[in-house]
């Protein structure tokens, strides 16, 4: 892991690399240094082990690091461990991930919200359905329509003071790894975990890639 432009008191960015990435790929694919150097906001880049896993993927599809165990651990140290030795404004510590990252970041907010202000995933499979790593394939395939409340009331039922948590989902229409069958169930699992009404209209913006 590391920092960039933590010279005052301001927000953190915790950035989750995908499978088959690194710290440092991840922070020049998404240019996130550049935009804290710009808007003055720290950022940083935990990085899965490729003894923990031979493609340094972040394990989302354990149930126990769905709980709140495994690699969660890790992570809220590395945030902690930041935030008291540089000025960080704990009350605006927010978190994103790319695709395994991305569902490791989802699992990191909902088992924190105390300390998490915010999560964006982007290519995600869906949040706490998974159950070990065959499991997974068929969750990126397919989603989970059958479990994906299920999942989400779990994490509920465990916090009965569950804040909500402010959220941003992205993914694109044509995946064929992680389907966008994921991202409508993510969508759903995230107003269950904001409170809101089924009825209530959802933003969704489309942008179609031209080039």
């Amino acid at each position: 892991a590391f920092l960039r432009n933590a010279a005052a008191a301001g927000p953190l960015v915790v950035m989750l690399d995908g499978c088959d990435q690194n710290a440092n790929a991840f922070a020049q694919g998404t240019r996130m240094n550049e935009m804290a150097e710009r808007k003055g906001f720290a950022v940083v880049y935990p990085q899965q082990s490729v003894a923990s896993h031979p493609k340094a993927c972040w394990k989302w599809y354990d149930r126990a690091t769905q709980q709140g165990g495994g690699d969660v651990g890790h992570i809220v140290g590395i945030v902690n461990q930041v935030a008291g030795v540089h000025p960080i404004d704990r009350s605006r510590i927010y978190i994103s991930g790319f695709s395994a990252g991305g569902a490791m970041a989802h699992i990191v907010a909902m088992n924190h919200p105390g300390l998490i202000a915010g999560v964006g995933v982007h290519s995600s499979p869906l949040f706490g359905v998974a159950r070990g790593a065959v499991g997974a394939i068929k969750v990126m395939l397919h989603g989970d329509a059958a479990r994906a409340e299920a999942a989400m009331a779990e994490v509920l039922e465990r916090q009965p003071g569950f804040p909500g948590m402010p959220t941003i989902l992205i993914h694109g229409a044509s995946d064929p790894v992680v389907r966008p069958i994921n991202q409508a169930q993510l969508e759903q699992q995230s107003m269950l975990a904001n409170r809101v009404p089924g009825g209530m209209p959802v933003q969704i913006s489309i942008k179609e890639r031209t080039s």
